[in-house]
């Protein structure tokens, strides 16, 4: 049986290479490599919003 957590990281760059290709489409102007670089760097976990929930300040 596939893991699931590679088949989820499969399908998300998948979908961030798709998001970057239909932008090029937009953008025929800019380099398709720096845009799918962009776009899969802004994947990485700095871009992910924390979840830890905020103290309240006193």
């Amino acid at each position: 049986m596939r893991d699931l957590l590679a088949q989820v990281a499969g399908h998300c760059a998948l979908g961030v290479a798709i998001a970057g290709y239909e932008h090029w489409l937009d953008h025929p102007d800019q380099e398709l490599t720096d845009i799918l670089d962009r776009a899969l760097r802004s994947w990485g976990p700095d871009s992910a919003p924390s979840r830890r929930p905020r103290r309240k300040s006193t």
